[in-house]
């Protein structure tokens, strides 16, 4: 099963994704320049949106898996604190190589979650007798740098065991939702390599950009009334344009990356949808508040195709006209685009849904559809299909 979503969202003026220079991020496409925000951000954003997270418990990507580990041993395993960090280290360096021994840090983010390290922590705490004594001797601050040395290799030893005791049932596989969605990828253990499930485009400006920028002054309040002046200035860039956002999601791979888990499945796909159609990057938001949401949403579902995005629809970019709007314009362009393809390439869907603005039958832009009622007809889709 292949879902696709296809958004069209209009932007008051910001600055919602920098590049280095500060400014917002753009490209050229169809010989004109574009406003565009990164799927980084867009991903960022969805992972840690609140519909994501009232659907599953998202997983963490971070280089203080020592300090999660910790918790792990201490809470569930009753482990002192200084004989968890000890073990703790073990685990993580047994998947990174590498911490550093100043900060507990591992080399690198690693993005997992608190299930997979609890499992990888169960198979070692399964050979505690065999390390006891070696997890005392390097737990103990007064160990002298040879005994300190030895007991540890003795504890990489069978946390490197350990893990790939774990990974002979669960390589490639992860409980974790949004890691099963959004892939991960370990330079040294590539067993543990997840493939993504979606795939999340760039958004782009279906209209040519233009740059703009805000030029600022910041009064000193404290000045006295004979001293004039700015206390600071400074210029924001910005834009305000209409986005054409696109996604795809592999259900079967994404079923396949967390063990064909059906009712996790469900609520991670609903999570993701809801989470992209709610996020909205946060750069800048303090300064210009574009809280603005989708103006049209379209999503399809089959059993068998290929992915399409419909960004070429808008190669030629939207001009304003009198009387219409970008979004007007974007959408019914969208949707015409769409058609086209429908005919071109046979395109075949088991599920078409939408939600939000589109002309009738008399050309008038209006509500088609409503969010509430997308999310319940698509749930009840996938309950029956997958």
């Amino acid at each position: 099963m292949l879902l696709e979503m296809h958004i069209i969202q209009n932007f008051a003026p910001a600055n919602l994704n920098r590049d280095d220079s500060g400014m917002p991020k753009d490209c050229e496409f169809g010989g004109y320049r574009r406003a565009r925000i990164s799927s980084q951000c867009l991903k960022s954003n969805i992972r840690k949106s609140e519909a994501f997270a009232a659907r599953v418990e998202a997983g963490v990507r971070t280089r203080r898996s020592v300090a999660i580990a910790s918790e792990i041993l201490q809470n569930d395993f009753e482990r002192k604190e200084n004989e968890a960090e000890v073990l703790a280290k073990a685990t993580a360096k047994a998947v990174t190589k590498k911490i550093d021994e100043k900060d507990n840090k591992t080399q690198y983010l690693y993005y997992t979650d608190k299930a997979e390290l609890k499992g990888i922590i169960t198979l070692l705490m399964g050979n505690i007798i065999e390390i006891q004594e070696s997890v005392e001797t390097a737990a103990n601050p007064d160990t002298k740098t040879k005994a300190l040395k030895d007991a540890l290799a003795k504890i990489d030893t069978v946390a490197d065991k350990a893990l790939k005791e774990y990974l002979k049932t669960n390589a490639h596989k992860i409980n974790s939702i949004d890691i099963a969605l959004f892939g991960r990828m370990l330079a040294d253990q590539p067993t543990m390599k997840i493939d993504a499930a979606c795939q999340v485009a760039h958004a782009i400006s279906t209209n040519k950009v233009s740059m703009d920028f805000d030029y600022f002054t910041a009064v000193d309040d404290l000045n006295p009334d004979e001293e004039t002046g700015a206390g600071m200035i400074g210029n924001i860039g910005f834009n305000s344009s209409c986005f054409y956002r696109y996604a795809s999601l592999d259900v079967n791979k994404l079923m396949s990356n967390i063990s064909d888990k059906k009712e996790l499945a469900v609520e991670g796909i609903l999570g993701f949808i809801e989470g992209t159609i709610q996020a909205i990057p946060t750069g800048k938001q303090n300064t210009f508040a574009a809280n603005n949401p989708p103006a049209y949403v379209l999503i399809t579902a089959s059993e068998k195709g290929m992915p399409v995005s419909l960004a070429n629809a808008f190669e030629k970019p939207v001009m304003p006209k009198s009387g219409l709007s970008l979004s007007e314009q974007s959408t019914n362009t969208l949707l015409e685009y769409f058609d086209q393809m429908k005919t071109v390439y046979d395109l075949q869907f088991d599920k078409e849904l939408e939600f939000g603005f589109k002309s009738d039958s008399n050309g008038k832009f209006n509500v088609s559809g409503s969010y509430k009622n997308l999310i319940s007809s698509l749930e009840e889709y996938l309950n029956q299909n997958l």
